[in-house]
């Protein structure tokens, strides 16, 4: 039985006010397998946006913040839209 962790790589994209909270569109990242999107957030500090309405995508697909990402997933944190 192999109980090495494994490293998935993966790619986030970040749009309006997240992105200047990041201070880039686009990170590459690593990750351990069984990663979950809500991990990712976390990870950037970004919890606070849950509550405001923070979707996400993987791979163009709006997907749960539980989801499991994979190796090579494309996430995107799409902040709620305002405007008038």
């Amino acid at each position: 039985m192999d109980d090495a962790v494994k490293a998935w790589k993966i790619s986030i994209l970040v749009f309006g006010p997240l992105r200047e909270h990041i201070g880039n569109e686009r990170i590459e990242l690593s990750v351990v397998t069984k990663t979950t999107v809500r991990d990712v957030i976390k990870q950037f500090n970004l919890e606070k946006w849950i509550e405001l309405g923070l979707n996400a995508a993987i791979d163009g697909n709006i997907c749960s913040l539980d989801s499991i990402l994979h190796d090579g997933a494309e996430i995107a944190l799409l902040p709620p839209v305002s405007g008038g």
